[in-house]
């Protein structure tokens, strides 16, 4: 059935693409999407959904390869059945990182 990635926090403190002339360029992760789910290189399906990533502006999208544009976590579900229950959010203070490390490490 393929591998199911969820619960996890994606911070994401730089974007790539962002500079003085495009400031607000969104934060990808780029993705070859079918219906089924997306594919790896090893053609294994992944199943996304449920993970909380946090960008800069929190804007957090997948840009597809199929057509090149960028599909924001909310229609991520409706379009490709992928990302469903994710959110996209703020960059959460270094205090707040902290803290979830502490509770993943049960300290």
């Amino acid at each position: 059935p393929g591998n199911l990635i969820y619960g996890n926090k994606i911070i994401v403190f730089q974007c790539p693409d962002r500079n003085k002339n495009n400031p607000t360029a969104p934060c990808d992760t780029n993705g070859q999407l079918w219906s089924q789910g997306n594919l790896d290189s090893n053609g294994t399906v992944l199943r996304l959904y449920n993970n909380s990533y946090y960008t800069p502006n929190g804007n957090a999208s997948i840009l597809t390869t199929q057509n090149s544009k960028h599909v924001h976590l909310s229609d991520m579900c409706k379009e490709y059945n992928v990302c469903c229950g994710s959110t996209a959010n703020l960059v959460p203070s270094v205090t707040q990182i902290i803290t979830w490390g502490k509770e993943l490490l049960n300290m």
